[in-house]
């Protein structure tokens, strides 16, 4: 029974259920499986509830379908039918939207609920929200690793889709490399997949750490996105600022105003500051300061809070021209963090000190001497110091006078002096200081110092100088040069000038000057008067004007003190005219026939005459003339007609005494002159006269020989005709094409003809034939031959032949043939013409393009071009336009017409030929094709507009000059005029915030240009746009450029975001500042200051940017939790006490200040911090202190009232009033020597100090609040300082002798060597090694030591004396030495001493003979000395003994010699040597002598006597030898007499035969006419013979001096010289011979 029915229930079903759920195959819809319920399906969300999604798909239903559900009107459910298949839509819903994420759905057909199928629907989740970020401001400590359990940066992300998994935070944009520092964490590790809110953490990336002092505030963005990409909202990119907390980590640092070296003034307190900040900027620890050393005590102080540095006054006169000290700032709560600078002081000095001028030697301040006139040298030691420095130091020296300007006498050098500089008194003209000038006798002036840079520091130094008379004048020529003129012809006995010399000294006015002639050739021809006066000729012709034109004579005058002066005349020689002209002809002659009448021939013919007058004239003597033809002498008549030569004088503008034959053509036979053909020889006989010859013949003259030489005188010539004759060349006709050959013909036989052609006009190419230069034919050379470009018919040469000499020119005329050879060309045309409307066809007709093809070929049958369209060409252009004679015209088939909208432009190609007739064998295309193009041009319908109207992204830090681009749109034809947008101006600008107007801002914030591209450039105009944030609207007027112009306005927003400039400033209380509060404070209230009568003033910050930004306060630090900030708002607060009970120390507080909006951007900090300090001060019961507590001063003894300024105590708080009272009290001290001013605490010194009782004081000065001492004050409060007396320069030098004796050799001592040392001593410190010697006067004991001078120098430091004169065994006598010593400046106290320096001469040396060695000898110097003084001692000598020298051994015994000389002891002067003699020849004496040296191992030998005194033996000798010496004196004088009469006779007959000396100027002797050996006849004094050129060849004398032809061969058998027993000679008698006044011939004095 069950089967049945279960079979009977399935029919039902079947019967009932008739329709069928298929899958719509909907994207975004899953059609799922059926459960025994329903059939699942489900449906992706969709956020806006808009689009319908098919679910399901109904097939085979029969009857109509219900859908039916619970949320039918939230799904909106819905059929659609097609066909018989029915579509059941829905609309997709946001899954974040609904609360139910799965709905039912009923299907039921024909209402029966039997049909009924369930559909289960279910809308699928997806990411499609975006996620939100929170802002955050945070900190983190620097130098620390924050991770996730570590950090306090707290934000909170939310994602309603949930997958914050999937969260991608590293998007992260700063400009601190924050993408590489900083990273977000989750606690815990991975989150749900369905929380869709979490924490996120900040954190730093591993290995990753933060510096405060590189960054200290961290603002940044992170733009996060969730797994799909979303960005976070509403703010896509979240701000981050993170503030780093600084960590005590850095030493302090200096401020860039640290200085390591400072120039101050010297004598001039001065201050600098140095200041150091907390390296660890944000803790800023307070810094204190302190003076750690210097290298000058008491220089200088410092503040401890304020780091002022206080200067003392500094005196760099006393050497200290830089200190060096240590700064050392440090951290007060942490000492041991400090820093330590050095700094240099340079002391600059000041001009405050005048060149004192200062006398070596002398204390006088001026200078009164009295002087030799004429002298050169004053002898002054002068020095000029200024003790000043640098351009202080230097200073002019100048010598002024009151009444008499001596200036050219005297200057003093050096001008300008720098520092301690020695200046010379320098005589600038000796001459000047003339006792004669009354003006000059005595001389005054006065020496001046002025500072350079101080003209007010002046010294001076009266001079007086007063001249001595001496006669120092020398006699005076006046003029000191002469002249004369005379003729060579004068005679002896003439006066040819007065000359006489004058002297300034009466001495030698008196007695008149001595005049003489210089030279024995000048005395030999002239005589002068002896006191001057006349100069005379002595002989007859003592002139010659050709051997010497001028004549230099020197006259001497000397006066009675051997002044000598000289004086010249010049004797100029007036010469005569009697030498004979001389003609040189240098050349031959040769002239080509036919010649020109005038034709200079090449000649080199000259004649000179040696006469200063002489006038020469060349002529032809024609009579001694002749002409031959083939060497035969033509016929005297046919010779008369051919006189054919001029001749001209031509003057040598080189020398006037030369003159040079100009030879001519004079033409006798027209154009044929010579005639080579009548005579080849030309003999003319040419003459030079002298026209002012005055003495004998005035005439020289030559015969010239000319030569003729024939020439080529017949031209070619061309047959008549030759240049009609018609001739043509094809164009491009091949090379070597004949031409022609024009043939010429030359009557003279034997010629060579030769031809050339050239071109006959310039459009002629000269290259494009050549010719044969024999044959004459023309050939083609150039392949090209063109008649196109340029056009050309024919070309024109000029043929020319020539036989060498003649040319003969033809011109013949070449016609030129064309051909087509090149092809036509023409440009690509490009046409604008107007579109029409449709249906106009007006333009029909009109002319669009003109062809204008080019072909330069010549004939115009190739020039000729026509055109027609290509075949490529379309429809689209043949139904537009068509070609008429190369015109391209418009023709519009019907329903054509040129719309620019349909078709904007036609491109079309041309067929074009030249020679279209074809009359040659050729046509030539133009190629590649002309390309034609017709362009439709537009018209202006549309008006512009902008794109981009709304502009994102600028902030308030948007720079001056940042360019906004504005693209404009136009729908007229592009890159036209009616689509080029111009942005004309801004019309208005307009601002609001959040919706809200606000004031407008300038209108000329931004300005508008056009740029390229339809674009406008907006350009900010101003710095930025602070203060303009909101939005800002700006309304641009546009126009096209378009014929007629359409315009349009259009608004633009500028949205501008704020902006942080400035970071946050604390207004109160002041950074690194301490306030100090009094003792007792009430909590929560406003504290109460130290003078407990005033509150502190309010926690004050601002943005500094108009309270943009509201700013929260904080107390960020505060160790010792005893401060509370209450708040104000509007940033102000007040700084409250938790508590009344708390220690009395410093207290450090840090307030932050901080922007509390966290969405905006800056370039500055958000926060900003301040560090100060709360004290608590009880100004009852404190005391100021001493920063350095010990000082030293030096006091110069013998003065008062010097000062010295204790440092400065303070109170130790910085901040402190600076009014508190300060007292100064000497607590250990002798007040009566020292006085303190308890106010000031300056120090004066109330008596003078003495150095030698005491040396230095130690006093101790306390710091106080008051003016009483306090026994139980602190050590701070305690100064100790040091008093040392200084040495002062009170006690003057003192020699150790007030008389030193010196000796010096004058044979043997050096010049600079020691003879005597001065030494002195000084009490006073301050002048040990700073004596100095000088010689104040030096005397000689005769005239020949005065004579010397300052013969001595004094080493200035040492004291050793030294001769500066060169040593002479003539000196003899002794010096007087006035010596001084002087200790420094500026009270150069002094002492004067005398030393004696006697000379040793040779008449002192006595010589000690020694039979010893030079070494033994040596060794016992000092022995001798004793055994001399102890034997001389009764005579009161001592004995030096000088270096031995060795002597001749005698018997090969040796010999040593020692200098000796003695030395009174009475007045120290040396013995004479005689005196020694007198003693050590007596023999007792010597042999007591000889003994005592035997004794030291000495041999004494005899001594030579030089005594005037001898014993008898002596007296005797000197007798006989007297008597000895007579008789052999009278045999001497016999044979002197005797010697000299045969001497005086041999010396005649010498002088007889001898040679006069040749060539000297002294010779005064001219040998012409002479002829003797070793002479040469033309010899003149003063030059050589061999290169005297005046003298006729063939007059030379060529005779030797062995010859037979001498004419001195045989004088000495001439009765003249016999010097025999006949008849004597009296040469005397001779007047070729001149003798002496005394009768002795003078040798140098024979003339001719």
């Amino acid at each position: 029974m069950r089967i049945p029915v279960l079979g009977l229930f399935a029919l039902f079903l079947c019967s009932v259920v008739s329709f069928d759920l298929e899958d719509p195959k909907e994207d975004g819809v899953t059609f799922g499986d059926k459960t025994s319920t329903a059939q699942l399906i489900s449906m992706i969300e969709d956020n806006n509830n808009t689009i319908r999604k098919n679910i399901v798909l109904v097939t085979g239903a029969n009857e109509e379908i219900t859908v039916n559900s619970n949320n039918k009107d939230l799904l909106q459910i819905d059929t659609t039918n097609s066909g018989s298949d029915i579509y059941v839509s829905v609309v997709a819903l946001d899954y974040e939207k609904i609360t139910t994420k799965s709905f039912p759905i009923d299907i039921i057909e024909g209402n029966d609920l039997n049909t009924r199928q369930t559909i289960s629907l279910s809308v699928v989740n997806t990411d499609d929200e975006s996620p939100a970020l929170s802002t955050s401001a945070c900190m983190m400590n620097e130098n620390a690793n924050i991770d996730v359990d570590s950090s306090t940066c707290l934000f909170t992300v939310s994602d309603p889709d949930g997958w914050l998994e999937y969260m991608d935070y590293s998007a992260i944009y700063g400009n601190n490399g924050e993408s590489d520092l900083f990273d977000f964490a989750y606690k815990g590790g991975a989150v749900d997949n369905t929380t869709s809110e979490s924490d996120v953490f900040l954190v730093l990336k591993p290995g990753q750490t933060l510096d405060y002092e590189t960054t200290m505030l961290f603002t940044f963005h992170v733009n996060a996105t969730d797994a799909y990409g979303h960005q976070t909202a509403p703010l896509v990119t979240v701000p981050v600022i993170v503030q780093v907390v600084d960590q005590p980590d850095e030493l302090p640092r200096w401020g860039s105003g640290f200085k390591s070296a400072a120039t101050i003034t010297e004598k001039t307190e001065s201050t600098i500051e140095v200041s150091a900040t907390d390296g660890d900027i944000g803790i800023n620890n307070e810094i204190n300061y302190e003076i750690t050393n210097t290298s000058l005590e008491g220089a200088v102080s410092i503040d401890q809070k304020t780091g002022v540095i206080s200067i003392e006054s500094i005196n760099r006169d006393e050497g200290n021209d830089q200190v060096i000290f240590s700064v050392k700032a440090y951290e007060v709560p942490e000492p041991e963090s400090f820093i330590i600078g050095t700094i240099t002081l340079i002391v600059e000095d000041q001009d405050d000190n005048v060149a004192e001028i200062k006398v070596v030697g002398s204390d006088d301040k001026k200078i009164d001497i009295e002087v030799d006139e004429g002298t050169i040298d004053l002898n002054l030691d002068i020095v000029a110091s200024d003790i000043d420095l640098g351009e202080n130091a230097i200073y002019n020296a100048t010598l002024e006078f009151t009444t008499t300007d001596f200036s050219s006498g005297f200057t003093i050098i050096p001008g300008r002096g720098y520092e301690s500089t020695s200046l010379t008194l320098t005589i600038l003209d000796p001459k000047k200081l003339d006792y004669e000038d009354p003006d000059w006798r005595v001389i005054t002036m006065e020496l001046v110092t002025t500072g350079t840079k101080t003209p007010t520091n002046i010294d001076n130094l009266p001079i007086t100088i007063t001249l001595k008379d001496i006669n120092d004048e020398s006699p005076i020529f006046q003029p000191d040069e002469y002249s004369v003129t005379i003729p060579e012809t004068t005679k002896a006995g003439t006066i040819i000038k007065n000359i006489q010399a004058t002297d300034l000294d009466q001495e030698d006015i008196d007695a008149g000057l001595k005049h003489e002639l210089i030279g024995n050739y000048a005395n030999s021809i002239l005589t002068i008067e002896d006191l001057g006066g006349n100069i005379t000729t002595n002989i007859d012709n003592a002139f010659d004007y050709e051997k010497q034109e001028e004549v230099i004579v020197q006259i001497r005058a000397t006066d009675n003190n051997n002044h000598v002066t000289t004086a010249q005349l010049t004797i100029t020689v007036e010469d005569i005219n009697d030498e004979k002209p001389k003609m040189v002809v240098s050349s031959s002659i040769t002239v080509v026939e036919n010649q020109a009448d005038g034709f200079v021939l090449d000649s080199q013919i000259s004649a000179s005459d040696e006469d200063n007058t002489s006038d020469l004239e060349f002529s032809i003597d024609w009579t001694n003339s002749y002409a031959t033809k083939n060497s035969q002498r033509l016929k005297q008549e046919v010779f008369d007609t051919i006189h054919c030569i001029n001749v001209e004088t031509v003057p040598d503008p080189d020398n006037s005494k030369v003159v040079t034959a100009k030879l001519s053509i004079k033409e006798t036979q027209k154009a044929s002159t010579p005639d080579y053909e009548v005579f080849d020889n030309l003999y003319i006989t040419l003459v030079v006269t002298d026209k002012n010859q005055e003495e004998g013949d005035g005439t020289d003259s030559a015969l010239i020989v000319i030569s003729i030489q024939d020439e080529n005188d017949n031209a070619p010539v061309f047959p008549e005709g030759t240049e009609t004759v018609k001739r043509q060349v094809t164009e491009n006709a091949a090379l070597g094409t004949g031409i022609t050959s024009p043939v010429a013909t030359d009557a003279d036989i034997g010629n060579n003809l030769t031809y050339s052609i050239e071109s006959a006009d310039a459009d002629t190419p000269k290259d494009w034939v050549t010719i044969d230069p024999t044959t004459g034919i023309i050939e083609v050379s150039y392949d090209k031959i063109d008649c196109d470009d340029p056009k050309r018919d024919s070309l024109k040469y000029t043929v020319t032949v020539t036989d060498g000499k003649h040319e003969t020119p033809v011109t013949i005329t070449v016609d030129i043939i064309d051909t087509n050879d090149n092809a036509p060309t023409m440009d690509d045309y490009t046409k604008h013409i107007a579109e029409t409307p449709n249906g106009d066809n007006s333009a029909n007709g009109s002319s669009v393009v003109i062809l204008e093809p080019k072909d330069i070929d010549r004939d115009e049958a190739y020039h000729t071009v026509a055109c027609s369209f290509a075949p490529s060409t379309t429809l689209d252009v043949t139904n537009r336009f068509m070609i008429v004679d190369n015109e391209i015209k418009v023709f519009l088939l019907e329903g054509v017409d040129l719309d620019r909208e349909t078709l904007a432009e036609f491109v079309f190609d041309l067929n074009c030929y030249d020679d279209p007739q074809r009359q040659g064998p050729t046509s030539n295309p133009i190629s590649p094709p002309p390309r034609i193009t017709i362009i439709l041009d537009d018209i202006n319908d549309n008006a512009p507009t902008i794109n981009n109207t709304v502009i994102t992204g600028k902030n308030e830090n948007t720079a001056k000059n940042t360019k906004i681009t504005l693209s404009g749109k136009d729908e007229d034809a592009p890159d036209t005029p009616n689509s080029q947008i111009e942005f004309v101006k801004i019309s208005k600008i307009q601002r609001n915030v959040d919706g809200i107007a606000q004031n407008d801002p300038p209108q000329d914030l931004f300005v508008i240009e056009t740029g390229d591209n339809n674009e406008g450039i907006l350009t900010l105009n101003l710095e930025n746009l602070r203060n303009y944030y909101g939005n800002l609207v700006l309304t641009i007027s546009l126009t096209d450029k378009g014929e007629s112009p359409l315009t349009s306005d259009v608004d633009v927003t500028i949205e501008v975001a704020k902006y942080n400039f400035e970071e946050p400033a604390f207004i109160s209380p002041k950074e690194g500042k301490t306030y100090y509060l009094q003792p007792e404070q009430t909590p929560y209230t406003a504290l109460l200051m130290f003078d407990g009568i005033t509150y502190m003033d309010a926690i004050n910050a601002t943005d500094q940017q108009g309270q943009k930004f509201l700013l929260d306060l904080k107390i960020v630090k505060d160790d010792a939790d005893l401060f509370y900030l209450k708040s104000s708002g509007n940033s102000i607060g007040e700084l409250q006490m938790k508590t009344s009970s708390f220690e009395k120390q410093l207290f450090p507080l840090t307030i932050n200040a901080t922007i509390s909006d966290a969405m905006i951007q800056g370039s500055a900090a958000f926060s900003k911090i301040v560090t100060f300090n709360m004290g608590i001060f009880d100004k009852i019961r404190t005391d100021p202190i001493f920063t350095n507590h010990e000082g030293r001063t030096n006091f110069t003894e013998n003065q008062k009232g010097l000062t010295y300024q204790v440092e400065n105590a303070t109170y130790s708080d910085k901040d402190l009033p600076d009014d508190l009272p300060v007292y100064y009290l000497l607590k250990t001290g002798d007040e009566s020597i020292f006085e303190l001013d308890q106010k000031t605490g300056l120090l004066t010194l109330k008596q003078e100090l003495d150095y030698e009782q005491t040396q230095s004081y130690d006093l101790v000065i306390q710091s106080s609040n008051g003016p009483a001492i306090k026994p139980d004050a602190i050590e701070d409060t305690r100064f100790y300082l040091t008093v040392d007396v200084g040495d002062a320069n009170d006690n003057a030098p003192v020699f150790t002798d007030k008389k030193y004796i010196g000796m010096m050799l004058t044979v043997s001592d050096t010049t600079d060597s020691s003879v005597v040392k001065v030494q002195a001593t000084d009490a006073d410190t301050t002048s040990q090694g700073k004596l100095v010697y000088s010689i104040t006067k030096t005397t000689g004991s005769n005239p020949d030591l005065i004579a010397l001078g300052n013969a001595f120098k004094i080493d200035s430091s040492n004291g050793d004396i030294a001769p500066i004169f060169t040593q002479n065994a003539k000196y003899s006598g002794y010096f007087t030495l006035d010596v001084s010593v002087t200790d420094e400046a500026p009270e150069n106290n002094q002492d004067t001493a005398q030393v004696n320096i006697y000379l040793v001469t040779d008449s002192n040396l006595v010589k000690f003979t020694f039979e010893n060695d030079l070494d033994t000898v040596s060794n016992l110097r000092e022995n001798a000395t004793a055994v001399l003084d102890e034997i001389f001692k009764n005579e009161s000598y001592v004995s030096k003994v000088l270096t031995p020298t060795q002597g001749d051994p005698v018997n090969d015994n040796p010999r040593t010699n020692a200098p000796i000389y003695f030395v009174k002891t009475t007045d120290n002067s040396p013995v004479e040597s005689s005196n020694i003699y007198q003693k050590v020849t007596d023999t007792n004496f010597f042999r007591q002598l000889q003994r005592a040296f035997l004794a030291i191992g000495l041999s004494l030998q005899s001594f030579d006597s030089e005594a005037d005194t001898t014993d008898n033996m002596e007296e005797t000798l000197k007798a006989w030898l007297i008597g000895v010496a007579v008789v052999l004196g009278s045999l001497c004088l016999i044979l002197l007499i005797a010697f000299i009469l045969k001497t005086r006779t041999l010396n005649q007959r010498i002088d007889k035969l001898s040679n006069t000396k040749f060539g000297s100027q002294e010779s005064g002797l001219n040998r012409t006419g002479v002829t003797a050996p070793t002479t040469n006849k033309h010899a003149v004094e003063g030059s050589n013979p061999v290169y005297n050129n005046e003298i006729d060849t063939k007059d030379i004398d060529r005779r030797s001096v062995t010859s037979g032809d001498s004419d001195l061969i045989g004088v000495e058998d001439d009765e003249k010289f016999n010097v025999g027993d006949g008849e004597r000679y009296n040469i005397e008698d001779d007047d070729k011979f001149n003798f002496d006044g005394d009768g002795s011939m003078n040798r140098e004095n024979v003339i001719e």
